[in-house]
C-alpha cells in the first residue's frame, strides 16, 4: 500500500520485512548512525515498538527505507529515525526529496516533522541542513543528538 507519493519517489507501507537483510540497506542504516557503525549491530530494527516503516520506491526499484516516530517527542511531532538510501542509488537527492514528501504528507496527518541525528554523525547533520531544516537544543537531558525542525519564514 502507498502512502504517499511525489518527486518522483513513492513511499510504501513496509510489509516484507526482507529488505533488512539486503546489504545496501544494512549499509545505510549503519551510515544513518555513525560513519564507522558495524551493520551487524542493527539487530533487529524492524522490531522497534512504534515505528513506521516505509520503503522508498523510485521508478519500480526499492532503494531505501525511511521510519518515522509518530508523537516523538511531543504530542503533534513525528520524528524521522531512519533515512537510509542503499550506496548504490545515491546522489539524486532520494534522500531529501523523501523527507519533502512525507512532510506533506504529515503535515496533512498533523503532525510537525522533526529529524534527530546522533551528533557523531556529522553527514546527517548537514542532510537535514540540506533539507532546509535548523538545528534544535536536545529536548532531553543528557542526550548526544541533534534535533531538528523546519522553522517557518514570516
Amino acid at each position: 500500500m502507498i502512502w504517499t507519493r511525489g518527486q518522483r519517489i513513492s513511499l510504501q507501507v513496509l510489509e516484507r520485512p526482507d529488505i533488512f537483510t539486503r546489504a545496501g540497506i544494512q549499509r545505510a542504516l549503519a551510515d544513518g548512525i555513525s560513519r564507522n557503525f558495524n551493520p551487524t549491530d542493527l539487530g533487529e530494527l524492524n522490531t522497534l515498538t512504534n515505528v513506521d516503516w516505509y520503503v522508498i520506491r523510485e521508478a519500480s526499484l526499492e532503494v531505501g527505507l525511511f521510519g518515522i516516530q509518530r508523537d516523538m517527542p511531543l504530542l503533534g511531532a513525528a520524528t524521522v529515525r531512519f533515512v537510509a538510501v542503499d550506496p548504490q542509488y545515491r546522489g539524486n537527492a532520494v534522500g531529501t526529496r523523501t523527507v519533502l514528501v512525507a512532510e506533506r504528507k504529515l503535515k496533512q496527518e498533523g503532525y510537525e516533522l522533526y529529524g534527530r541525528v546522533p551528533e557523531t554523525n556529522g553527514r546527517g547533520l548537514y542532510f537535514w541542513l540540506r533539507c532546509g531544516f535548523v538545528g534544535q537544543h536536545s529536548i532531553t537531558e543528557n542526550e548526544s543528538a541533534t534535533w531538528f525542525r523546519r522553522i517557518s519564514r514570516g
